[in-house]
């Protein structure tokens, strides 16, 4: 009775030692109810949830998450407006472009049309589209 809302980020290998320490704090700090996570070789932004008390705003907020920690990740890896800050905060290695951030953001918005339109109950795992080109 679990459902996952995932976007893939990038590959393991590509993952710095200095990335890897920032998602993990992340995952302390800044990510809200997004977990970054590794699988298969690949890096995921990840909102796990018990399906039968999720709730429909609580999903559209789960995909605004997982779409801004997929963005943010090389920068602020942050899930959203707020965060709690710990000491010397979170710094990221690289930024990602603008294009990205933008592609992101149509894939979430057509995401949520679908949602609106059909019954997610029915769903286990939701996969936004990799965040990167290079993950295609």
């Amino acid at each position: 009775d679990r459902m996952r809302l995932i976007v893939p980020i990038k590959d393991t290998d590509e993952l710095t030692n200095d990335e890897m320490q920032a998602m993990l704090e992340a995952n302390f700090h800044t990510s809200l109810d997004v977990r970054y996570s590794t699988s298969g070789g690949k890096v995921y932004a990840a909102f796990l949830h018990p399906l039968g008390s999720l709730q429909d705003a609580q999903l559209i907020d789960a995909i605004n998450q997982v779409a801004s920690a997929a963005s943010t990740f090389g920068s602020s890896y942050s899930a959203g407006s707020w965060s709690f800050n710990g000491s010397g905060g979170i710094r990221g290695s690289s930024k990602k472009t603008k294009e990205n951030d933008d592609e992101l953001q149509k894939e979430v918005l057509a995401l949520r049309k679908e949602l609106e339109s059909q019954s997610w109950r029915n769903k286990k795992r939701i996969a936004l589209p990799s965040y990167k080109k290079s993950m295609e």
